[in-house]
């Protein structure tokens, strides 16, 4: 019979060599099942550029990144841009001194990055800047400007109503008469009491503004959606409430006549008849204040100014 002392003495050998056993088998397993695994990251999105044409003053809110990106190699003007929106090449911020810099001032815009807002990097021989689009920066795109210039200046317009009377920007009362003719002799960018914006002059008379905004000029519906109105203009008098004045180039108010024959000298006069379509009776008394869909059996339902008109078949059936 084997002493206490012997078992365990045995014992300790049997767990050495399942030990050993072990450390064998460790070295035989392969190292890479134990190694950190590789996590790759999710590849960027390649954005397509869309090249930049003109067709806007500044960066709208939530501007896509393939808009943004198609602003590289353009010129753009900064007028109030504030400091603490720029930062040096290096990555520093730029100092008060260097704001100077960052007010009516022209630069290459050379880079972009996406960001909570769009980054720009612009240069000029006044240095290179990284400059962050703020909601409050004001600035604006070059081309743009020319491309108003060559739409507006020298064109000769009609306008769509009778008459409107505007105030114009030096306060005088003028009356737009829809039986002459207007030529925009001169187009400018001018500092207004509260933005810049574009100032036209016309019959070297009187000036007007042309409003920049999203929405701001003339939309007809195409068909499946409401789009610009080639040579359709509107333009608004001084006053922050002023009520837009619109005018159609001269060859196309021909072709606008002959295809609104019927109801022309309604439109023209702000007058509603049953049987005009829903875009007559916007040209005569402007955007809709209420849209209800359909309603009471009719396809739709609008309501100017206290006014509902109904509609069935795109034709105005009934006026309450």
């Amino acid at each position: 019979m084997k002493t206490s002392f012997e078992n365990s003495f045995v014992y300790c050998i049997d767990k050495l060599d399942i030990m050993k056993n072990y450390f064998v088998i460790l070295l035989l397993f392969p190292l890479s099942v134990l190694a950190q695994i590789d996590i790759e990251e999710k590849p960027e999105k390649e954005i397509s550029k869309v090249a930049y044409d003109g067709s806007f003053p500044k960066l709208s809110i939530g501007v896509k990144d393939e808009v943004a990106l198609g602003l590289v190699g353009e010129k753009v003007t900064l007028l109030e841009v504030s400091y603490f929106d720029v930062k040096l090449e290096n990555g520093d911020r730029a100092s008060y001194k260097d704001e100077k810099n960052f007010k009516n001032k022209t630069y290459e815009i050379v880079a972009y990055e996406k960001d909570i807002y769009p980054t720009y990097t612009i240069k000029s021989e006044l240095g290179t800047y990284k400059w962050k689009v703020s909601s409050s920066s004001k600035y604006v795109f070059n081309k743009y400007l020319d491309v108003i210039k060559d739409k507006l200046n020298g064109k000769v317009y009609v306008p769509l109503h009778n008459i409107n009377e505007v105030e114009s920007l030096n306060g005088t009362k003028v009356n737009i008469d829809g039986s002459k003719q207007y030529t925009i002799t001169k187009v400018s960018f001018t500092k207004f009491m509260f933005d810049y914006g574009i100032k036209v002059t016309i019959n070297d008379d009187f000036e007007l503004k042309y409003p920049t905004g999203d929405y701001d000029q003339p939309r007809n519906f195409n068909g499946e959606k409401f789009a610009p109105a080639k040579g359709w203009i509107n333009l608004k008098g001084d006053g922050m409430i002023s009520l837009d004045n619109t005018l159609i180039e001269k060859e196309v108010f021909k072709t606008f006549t002959t295809e609104n024959a019927n109801y022309i000298e309604q439109i023209r006069a702000k007058v509603i008849n049953i049987g005009m379509t829903n875009q007559q009776c916007r040209w005569a008394w402007g955007m809709p204040q209420k849209s209800f869909g359909s309603l009471a059996g009719y396809d739709e339902v609008f309501e100017w100014g206290g006014k509902s008109l109904y509609f069935n078949d795109n034709k105005l059936a009934l006026i309450r």
